[in-house]
């Protein structure tokens, strides 16, 4: 597990990318965006919001899935990662 601090406009998660970690966000907001499903080179469309004591990316660390939407910081935010090992310290049974 880590800290990391993510600042207005950074993405803290993008579509594709491998999922082998979480964050769980502490402090801050964030947005979550899809590509247009009809045209992917069209801009992204915000699905909806996040703020703090919220868990990001989860569902494809757990499946073992690409990440299935981008996350972009809105306001700084303080977020823990918790990687694959880490997860499966704490939650084997």
């Amino acid at each position: 597990m880590s800290l990391r601090v993510a600042t207005p406009g950074e993405i803290i998660l993008r579509e594709g990318d491998p999922s082998d970690f979480f964050y769980v966000m502490l402090r801050g907001s964030g947005e979550v965006f899809t590509p247009q499903p009809e045209n992917r080179d069209e801009p992204l469309t915000m699905i909806c919001g996040l703020s703090g004591e919220e868990a990001l990316g989860e569902l494809s660390m757990l499946y073992d899935k690409p990440r299935s939407a981008t996350v972009r910081c809105a306001e700084v935010a303080q977020l823990i990662l918790v990687d694959m090992p880490t997860f499966e310290t704490y939650f084997e049974e």
